[in-house]
């Protein structure tokens, strides 16, 4: 009966662009299960700095301390029916930045040295715009010729206050703040397990960014962004197909995108339509059945084919990078985390395009190997979001900082 007993961990919070995901684990044996979990929303999302210019595949998303309030934060663990006061908060760019270092070797007797000469480094490569910097670093596998020796972590010690402070304000015990790209790591490695010898990715689709982590075993070792995020995807459908952002968001979800065989390029989009007709006279008039749909995903396709063809190529190049430091290893697969994952079509996309297997997380949680178990769709009330093995991605941020590391 011991052996059945369930541990509570901490609460992951992720404050992201556009709202709060909460997520709390119980582990049960080697396993470990959601037992409470909730999303909100912001009132608002936080307009772009004045005078900034828009630049292609460039996202300028505000940072925690724009949106991370107090009344907010508690309002979504009273709704996740969470337990305790300890959190862990995640940060993402631009609230943290990952910098790879070439340091000496590292010695345990002379650990204290190693980690100012790595916060002397950190802080050249942040620049000083920054201020006072909270920094952190964790050592990588031995790679060939000068390959980076560590990844080192920012963050502006007055977002790292300030968050510290709306954690007191809401009565929480805030234990760490993380970089976000551990965080789905740590997720991730929950669902597919150990991975020697290869390279892997995890795709992270956020509304504002669409972020890279690529790792060599259970190790990251290099974390980038790769793109715009689901939002400016909304917004060119949108446009494009003169219809609501909400059609658009639905549009993009269940109809997804699908390649066309007699796709043509006009002004930078490649269409379906005919060549003489513009992309917002090829959409059909009904995508109820399987022909219509098929059709209409592909003139998204059109419309979506300039930034994923940019976001295939930064992912090559990531892979090309990191194979050419740790040339032993063979690239295995990348994982869709964030809410784009659920944007119809685009695993196989990627796939066919990158020729390595891409799938979403809640695909390889399903697996019986996965130690993360999504709750049955039962378990949720109509208040909080159903963690359906569909929804896990929107979580894989918040659940990876539930866990501390030793705890995996």
């Amino acid at each position: 009966m011991l052996g059945l007993r369930s541990k509570t961990t901490r609460v992951g919070l992720d404050i992201g662009a556009e709202g709060t995901r909460v997520a709390q684990l119980e582990r049960v044996r080697a396993d470990f299960r959601l037992g409470a979990f909730a999303e909100g929303r912001h009132a608002t999302s936080a307009p772009a700095p004045s005078g900034e210019t828009k630049k292609p595949g460039v996202a300028t998303p505000p940072t925690v301390t724009e949106i991370a309030l107090p009344e907010h934060l508690r309002e979504c663990l009273e709704r996740s029916a969470a337990r305790g006061r300890r959190v862990a908060i995640g940060l993402a760019s631009p609230d943290v930045e990952l910098h790879p270092l070439e340091l000496p070797p590292f010695s345990a007797d002379t650990a204290n040295e190693y980690a100012q000469i790595a916060h002397v480094e950190i802080q050249r490569l942040a620049g000083k715009e920054h201020g006072e910097l909270e920094t952190a670093y964790w050592a990588l596998p031995k790679g060939v010729g000068r390959s980076p020796t560590a990844v080192g972590v920012a963050a502006s010690r007055a977002t790292v206050d300030r968050l510290l402070s709306v954690c007191r304000e809401a009565h929480l015990d805030c234990e760490t703040v993380d970089a976000a790209a551990c965080a789905v790591v740590r997720t991730v490695g929950l669902a597919v397990g150990a991975r020697p010898g290869t390279i892997w990715g995890v795709l992270d689709l956020g509304a504002r960014q669409t972020r890279l982590v690529l790792c060599v075993d259970q190790t990251p070792v290099l974390a980038r962004a790769v793109g715009d995020g689901g939002r400016g995807w909304t917004e060119r459908i949108a446009d494009e197909l003169r219809i609501s952002a909400e059609a658009a968001e639905i549009h993009k979800c269940d109809v997804g995108i699908e390649p066309g065989r007699r796709g043509v390029r006009r002004s930078g989009v490649t269409g379906v339509c005919d060549p003489d007709a513009s992309p917002r006279e090829s959409v059909p008039s009904s995508a109820g059945s399987e022909g219509g749909r098929r059709e209409l995903a592909e003139v998204i396709f059109g419309v979506l084919h300039p930034p994923l063809t940019r976001l295939v190529t930064e992912i090559e190049r990531s892979f090309s990078y990191v194979l050419s430091c740790y040339p032993s290893s063979k690239a295995r697969d990348v994982i869709l985390v964030g809410g784009g994952a659920a944007t119809r079509g685009l695993p196989e996309f990627l796939a066919a395009q990158l020729g390595i297997a891409v799938q979403r997380l809640g695909d390889a949680a399903a697996s019986p190997a996965s130690r993360l178990k999504p709750i049955p769709r039962s378990g949720a009330s109509s208040s909080r979001v159903t963690a359906s093995v569909a929804s896990l991605e929107r979580f894989a941020t918040a659940i990876g900082l539930a866990l501390r590391g030793d705890e995996t």
